[in-house]
C-alpha cells in the first residue's frame, strides 16, 4: 500500500492525551477544513470553477466571483473555521469531523455574521441538520462530509478525459482519498497504486 503521507492532505500527528476531545481531534477538523479551502482556492485560481459552483449550489448560495479564501477568521465572540469572501456576501464554514456539533457555538457564529452572510455547517452526522433546523435562521446551511465527497467525485468525472486538467484532477482525487480515510466518507475501493 502506498504511504499515505505522500498524499498532499495527509499529515503526521503527534501523540494525543487521553482526553474526551484530544488535540488530534482539533487538528483533524482544522486540517480537513484547510484541505477543503485549499482545494476550492486551487481549483478557482486554476480556472476550474465547477467544484466550487457545485458547492454553492449544494448550500443554496448565489454564485459570485470569489474575492478571497481565509482560514479561522475571528469575528466578535466566535471564530468559524473558514471564510469565503464573495464580494457582496461571505460564506462562513464551521466543520466537525470527530467532535460533536456545538449549538451554542453555531448561535455565536450567527450572532456575529452579517444579515446577508451564510454559515455552512459541515459534519459527519446527518441528524445534525435536524438540530440546526430548530435554530430557524435562514442564513444557516448544512452539508455533510459525504456530500462534499460526492461533489468532488462529480467534479473529477467532469475533467476525467481533459488532459489539460490532469493536475487539478489529481489534486481533487487526493482530497477524495484523504476524506475516505480521515473523514471516513464512503470508501470507493482500492486503486492499483495502493498495492505498489
Amino acid at each position: 500500500m502506498r504511504d499515505p503521507h505522500q498524499n498532499l492532505f495527509f499529515y503526521y500527528r503527534g501523540p494525543s492525551k487521553n482526553r474526551e476531545v484530544s488535540l488530534y481531534d482539533f487538528q483533524v477538523e482544522d486540517n480537513t477544513t484547510k484541505s477543503l479551502i485549499n482545494v476550492f482556492e486551487f481549483c478557482c485560481h486554476s480556472g476550474f470553477e465547477d467544484l466550487f459552483d457545485r458547492f454553492l449550489k449544494a448550500v443554496d448560495a448565489p454564485k459570485r466571483p470569489v474575492a478571497y479564501f481565509k482560514l479561522q477568521k475571528g469575528l466578535g465572540d466566535s471564530r468559524p473555521d473558514a471564510l469565503i469572501d464573495l464580494a457582496d456576501y461571505n460564506i462562513h464554514i464551521e466543520s466537525k469531523v470527530r467532535a460533536k456539533l456545538d449549538i451554542d457555538q453555531i448561535k455565536r457564529h450567527l450572532k456575529d455574521i452579517s444579515s446577508q452572510d451564510i454559515l455552512v455547517v459541515i459534519t459527519n452526522e446527518r441528524h445534525d441538520q435536524e438540530q440546526l433546523d430548530k435554530i430557524g435562521d435562514k442564513r444557516l446551511r448544512y452539508l455533510d462530509w459525504a456530500g462534499v465527497h460526492n461533489l468532488c467525485l462529480k467534479a473529477i468525472e467532469v475533467i476525467r478525459a481533459d488532459r489539460h486538467m490532469v493536475a487539478i484532477r489529481n489534486f481533487i482525487e487526493q482530497f477524495v482519498d484523504y476524506m475516505e480515510v480521515v473523514v471516513m466518507t464512503e470508501f470507493n475501493g482500492f486503486k492499483n497504486s495502493d498495492f505498489d
